[in-house]
């Protein structure tokens, strides 16, 4: 799966700097810890995030980024694959958030529905973008976690009772 590996820095660059314009001031960068079992979507999402000027900070699993968080002063934000060996990004979100509640959370996943069925709907500070995503969308969503403008539409029940939010377009 090819999330756009081939894109180059200064490119990548360009398009982090039209979506974070407002985001640069003299604070320092806010601290995204990047999640995901598959090494090259890890490392895509940690290229994009670190040239948009973010501090980030990497794990392949659940327990390694709970090891990895518990050493990082003021964690911000998680990336995080939903799909992985050992614990779920929806149970590492949930731990994470025992002692970080406003953690704002970016789950990246190719399994959507497995998601919804973890978790019925997207609750504050959470958001989702689907693999294989290009850095806009990566970058969009990120913003909009950090700008808590977040239009939510609830999605009618399944016909198994299910219900669920997405972005709203």
């Amino acid at each position: 799966m090819s999330l756009m590996a081939n894109r180059t820095p200064s490119r990548v660059s360009s398009i982090a700097e039209r979506f974070f314009v407002s985001e640069r001031s003299s604070q320092p960068p806010r601290t995204v810890l990047v999640v995901d079992d598959e090494d090259g979507i890890r490392r895509f999402v940690d290229r994009v995030l670190e040239n948009a000027g973010y501090a980030t900070v990497v794990a392949a699993n659940g327990p390694e980024a709970e090891r990895v968080a518990a050493g990082i002063p003021s964690l911000d934000m998680i990336v995080t694959d939903v799909m992985m060996p050992e614990m779920s990004g929806c149970e590492l979100a949930r731990r994470l958030r025992l002692k970080n509640p406003d953690l704002k959370v970016l789950y990246v996943t190719g399994y959507s529905d497995r998601l919804f069925e973890e978790k019925v709907m997207m609750w504050e500070n959470e958001a989702f973008v689907e693999k294989p995503c290009s850095v806009k969308a990566l970058l969009e969503a990120v913003s909009l976690l950090w700008s808590q403008h977040i239009e939510a539409q609830v999605i009618p029940p399944t016909f198994d009772g299910g219900y669920g939010t997405r972005l709203a377009s």
